[in-house]
């Protein structure tokens, strides 16, 4: 670690305990990884000065989804790259997914209810009301989710910028759904757990520019094939940056006509093996139902909107003048 690093560090430390904040957690100089050269970057005064914008600046979007049922990539818009445009468009929505049969027939007549709604569901939606990315799956399969920014900047100034990007980080959502038995007796029954033979999820958060990743934070769940311990063990994967919920990058100083490529990508994956379900029986003599209880899991980040309902944009590319 370079020492005028460290004391930029130290520095921020002192200020964060001195105003209240926590501006370490946020602010990152990443310079050395995209130019090359280590540069000093006061963080206060670049998040508090009049900023100017990206530059010469296109930006393109994807969202893409895929479930194991339909094993192909279904992406928005149809084709990669996509179209380019002078401002970050919101992400397209994408959904595949299989739904549970609930409140189905079954050959007896009986009807037949799901712990979820779905087996397997890949999906990016951004609207007031519903905002992520998710993948889920129910008993077997597997389901990936990805939404990805392409920026292609260069400064188009007649002097040297510095140049920074700022996101909030999707907060992840995981749930998970064990199978069971439910086994009809006093103080409710018993339950009669069975264990799934494995399941994994992971949710990615990645910033790579000119091909080389510069911030990360990946969170995840694992129960692999050959875990030894029971239904309810598990190993929580977190790494990177998981602590951040907001992010500010400094990429460092461009000289006119200088450019750089940046990615911002989404990813969450689901991959469940886990086909003997448990089951419940409801009602009396004439009136029965089935509840089917499945090994279950979600990944899900939530996309940054703003309390009043506005879209705001994934990640923003802004610029100081030297």
């Amino acid at each position: 670690m370079h020492l005028s690093s460290l004391i930029d560090r130290r520095w921020l430390t002192l200020l964060a305990i001195w105003y209240g904040a926590s501006a370490l957690a946020l602010n990152y100089n990443v310079s050395e990884r995209v130019t090359g050269n280590y540069e000093s970057v006061n963080f206060v005064l670049a998040s508090k000065t009049p900023t100017l914008a990206c530059g010469d600046c296109r930006y393109s979007l994807m969202s893409g989804a895929a479930i194991s049922s339909d094993a192909t990539l279904h992406i928005s818009p149809s084709s990669w790259p996509a179209p380019f445009h002078n401002s970050l468009v919101s992400p397209y929505q994408v959904v595949r997914e299989d739904a549970t049969p609930q409140g189905q027939l079954n050959n007896y007549g009986y009807q037949q209810f799901y712990d979820w709604d779905y087996f397997e569901r890949s999906a990016t939606a951004y609207n007031p009301q519903e905002h992520y990315i998710v993948s889920e799956e129910f008993s077997s399969g597997e389901a990936q989710g990805v939404t990805q920014v392409h920026i292609e900047a260069s400064n188009n100034a007649t002097n040297s910028r510095q140049y920074f990007a700022y996101f909030v980080v999707p907060e992840r959502v995981f749930a998970k759904n064990f199978a069971y038995n439910l086994v009809p007796g006093s103080n409710g029954g018993t339950y009669v757990y069975k264990e799934q033979n494995s399941g994994f999820t992971r949710s990615l958060v990645e910033v790579v520019v000119d091909g080389l990743p510069v911030w990360t934070q990946t969170s995840g769940y694992n129960y692999p094939e050959d875990f030894i311990g029971n239904t309810f063990f598990d190993l929580t994967l977190l790494w990177g940056e998981s602590s951040a919920t907001s992010a500010r990058l400094f990429l460092g100083t461009f000289e006119p006509g200088e450019s750089f490529t940046l990615d911002y990508s989404i990813f969450t994956d689901a991959l469940v093996d886990a086909p003997n379900c448990g089951t419940e029986s409801l009602g009396y003599w004439g009136d029965y139902a089935t509840v089917h209880h499945c090994y279950g899991l979600s990944e899900k980040r939530n996309l940054p909107i703003s309390v009043r309902g506005s879209q705001t944009p994934l990640i923003q590319i802004y610029t100081k003048e030297l």
